[in-house]
């Protein structure tokens, strides 16, 4: 039974369906773009014209007879809102009344003064309000709040002149409000928003680290003796991670393994305080208003629209750029009711640093909350927020800001728990620059630095609490480098010899490269990281072979140097386990792909330049088995094992170059004829030794051995082979 095919009508093509789903998605995403572009303009033209509710709107309203509906401007008599059992309140009448006179809303032709008016309460009737009862108290009005009562109610006031017989009156209304703090409201939205900022800060630094790709990773391995560039390299690396406790961290690692001095650590650690200060920029952008449709728009694009990688990359550090400005929004609703609590009030006011002092106070706060939360920047989210609300002054937020700086060393100083003398010296200096840098910025707070940030924040247009925070913080790190630049030669030094070295101490932990002590949660400091402990492997590598060399000069008679090579091979078996756990860990947090790349061939290449230790040592122990038994090797078989050593030790140090360098193509081409030549010539040598063996009356173990050793020669090039392949992966040379 034949079964019949179902055919597509010929207006109806294939296909259709899939296109009308394309379609139907674009038109659903751009209704969505669209509004909530229109959602965030309204949001910014609310925020940027100043314009309040409509209930704000009545604050004052007045008529007469000549301009009805007239709008008082709202300071004159502005809304009264007050938190729940609040005291007598007494509103001031006299400055209106003053207003009334001299604008001439009772004619043009009246002259009259505050005294002449009299006051009539037409609203709320009887005085007798839902939330309070007020009454007229000569020219104050009082408020009498209601034990209990939460609401709003509007007052409407008449003013008449006295003697007018009510033909000139005016009337002036505004609303009187008791609320109740929700402080579980409260604290889970600036919970919540703080918690927005932070992942924000998290997204954007993975999408502009993706972004930078190898770019990034080849800067943080630049470190040079240089000190300026080291202040470029901390300065690009911490702007790219948006972390200067990272790359606090990640110099701290490299000089425990020896990959960095200490001096290249310094420079690298300023670099790193100027780098953070980029942070605070972003954060004073006043778009908190598009941050919702940014990370929107960013997500649609992520969801529907990422095919490649790259749109992807993008996507993401706009999602976390807009999640950034919708959390500091977020943080903004959820602190601003603390305004109007008097016990908050209170308490800012109490640590207002309006003295030397309380500027004092405001440096710890700061350095107690960064030290708490780890991390400046969601300090500085807090105390520009605090500012917007009016909470809090220029003069104690910048002291809170200097205090951060204090407080953000405490990661650096946990992760030299157990580390070598080198990397506390790193933590230490880290922690006295920061310190002596507050300490000299407080003695000369009120009479030098905080005029002088003013002056540069009026220049730069900065009028506002916090551009003027911003400018504190970049001021107070670019004098520092300034002061502290010339002085690494002689600090490094203070340090060196006041944090004494390790010799002699047992040490404290099993590991080698330190590794498991600074896993960082920036997987790409944590690649290039480990990726300095396989090239280390590398010349690991080549020094083992460079020993069996020179013990092949003395005919293995060297006891200290056969012990030295023996004790290469075991350090070698160690890195490689600790780099591949290392990386193992890492990869738990999302890799961009020419990370997971640069990973996967980081973990081949640590398993091969292990392997290859292992073969060399199989060499030695073979050459000092013979030695023992009182044999050796046929003289040709001794320079032909020469020959193939310096073979082995040119592919190697060639690769090693090449890995160094991040050369990866046609690595595989050339070692693959290279590996043709030496397995060519390995047979030949086999050959030559079967034909000769016999005549020359070898002693059987001899015949073994040599057997055994140009197998092992054989392999070490299958594993340099190995190298080059893995070095040659898709996206490792990105």
């Amino acid at each position: 039974m034949k079964t019949k095919k179902t055919s597509v009508p010929a207006d109806r093509p294939q296909g259709d369906d899939s296109k009308n789903v394309i379609r139907k998605r674009m038109i659903l995403t751009s209704a969505i773009v669209l509004a909530l572009f229109a959602l965030g303009a309204a949001g910014l033209n609310k925020s940027g014209t100043g314009q309040e509710s409509p209930e704000a709107e009545e604050t004052a309203e007045v008529q007469n007879g000549a301009s009805v509906g007239a709008t008082i401007p709202a300071n004159w008599l502005p809304n009264l809102r007050v938190p729940e059992g609040a005291p007598e309140t007494r509103v001031d009448l006299v400055g209106t009344a003053r207003q009334f006179c001299e604008q001439n809303y009772f004619g043009d032709d009246v002259v009259v003064t505050p005294d002449q008016l009299e006051w009539t309460i037409k609203l709320p009737e009887g005085g007798i309000g839902s939330v309070a009862d007020v009454e007229l108290d000569g020219d104050a009005l009082k408020v009498r709040w209601k034990e209990d009562a939460i609401g709003k109610t509007k007052v409407l006031l008449e003013a008449s002149v006295k003697g007018s017989e009510g033909s000139q009156v005016a009337h002036v209304s505004f609303n009187i409000e008791s609320w109740a703090p929700d402080y579980l409201k409260m604290a889970v939205t600036i919970l919540g928003g703080l918690g927005l900022f932070l992942l924000g800060m998290k997204f954007m630094s993975d999408g502009l680290t993706s972004i930078a790709g190898s770019r990034l990773r080849r800067l943080i391995s630049w470190f040079t003796s240089n000190r300026f560039m080291g202040v470029l390299v901390g300065i690009v690396a911490t702007v790219a991670v948006q972390s200067s406790s990272a790359i606090s961290v990640m110099t701290l690692g490299f000089v425990n393994s020896g990959l960095m001095t200490l001096r290249q650590a310094m420079g690298v650690i300023i670099g790193a305080n100027i780098g953070t200060t980029f942070t605070g920029w972003i954060l004073v952008i006043n778009i908190t208003a598009l941050g919702l449709p940014i990370l929107g728009v960013a997500a649609l694009v992520l969801v529907f629209f990422s095919k490649t990688e790259r749109v992807r990359n993008y996507a993401m550090f706009a999602l976390g750029f807009g999640m950034i400005f919708f959390g500091l929004e977020t943080l903004k609703d959820g602190m601003s009711p603390l305004s109007d609590v008097p016990e908050f009030t209170a308490l800012m006011q109490s640590v207002q640093a309006n003295t030397f002092a309380n500027a004092g106070k405001c440096i710890l706060i700061g350095t107690l909350i960064t030290a708490l939360i780890q991390s400046s920047a969601a300090t500085f989210a807090i105390v520009i927020t605090l500012g917007a609300i009016g909470s809090i002054d220029l003069n104690s937020g910048a002291a809170i800001v200097l205090g951060s700086n204090i407080g953000t060393t405490i990661t650096a100083l946990l992760a030299a728990i157990g580390a070598n003398s080198r990397a506390r010296q790193v933590a230490y200096f880290h922690t006295f620059f920061n310190i002596v840098g507050v300490l000299w910025v407080w003695a000369v707070y009120f009479n030098f630095f905080m005029p002088l940030v003013n002056n540069i924040g009026d220049s730069l247009g900065m009028v506002t609490v916090s551009g003027k925070i911003a400018v504190t913080h970049t001021l107070f790190n670019s004098v520092n480098m300034v002061v502290f630049l010339p002085l690494i030669g002689p600090l490094s030094r203070m340090f060196e010899r006041f944090v004494k070295d390790d010799k002699g101490k047992p040490r404290k932990t099993e590991s080698i490269t330190g590794l498991d002590q600074f896993v960082t949660r920036e997987p790409v400091i944590g690649i290039e990281r480990s990726r300095k402990e396989v090239h280390r492997m590398f010349l690991d590598c080549v020094w083992l072979g460079e020993c069996i060399k020179e013990l092949r000069k003395v005919d293995f008679d060297d006891s200290p140097l056969v012990e030295e090579a023996f004790t290469m091979e075991r350090k070698l078996d160690v890195v490689q386990n600790e780099t591949v756990d290392f990386i193992s860990r890492l990869s738990v947090r999302s890799f961009s792909s020419d990370l997971a790349a640069s990973a996967r061939e980081q973990v081949r290449l640590a398993e091969e330049l292990e392997s290859i230790s292992d073969y060399l040592t199989d060499l030695l122990k073979s050459n000092l088995k013979l030695k023992n038994e009182e044999l050796e090797l046929p003289e040709t078989m001794k320079e032909k094992s020469n020959e193939f050593l310096a073979d082995v030790l040119k592919t190697l140090g060639w690769l090693e170059k090449n890995f160094q360098q991040r050369k990866h193509t046609h690595l595989v081409s050339i070692i693959s004829t290279w590996r043709n030549e030496f397995v060519g010539r390995i047979k030949e040598t086999r050959d030559l030794f079967i034909h000769t063996m016999f005549d020359e009356k070898n002693d059987p173990r001899v015949i073994v051995s040599v057997n055994h050793q140009l197998n092992v020669w054989r392999r070490i090039y299958e594993h340099l082979l190995n190298i080059a392949e893995a070095m040659e992966l898709p996206g490792v040379h990105k």
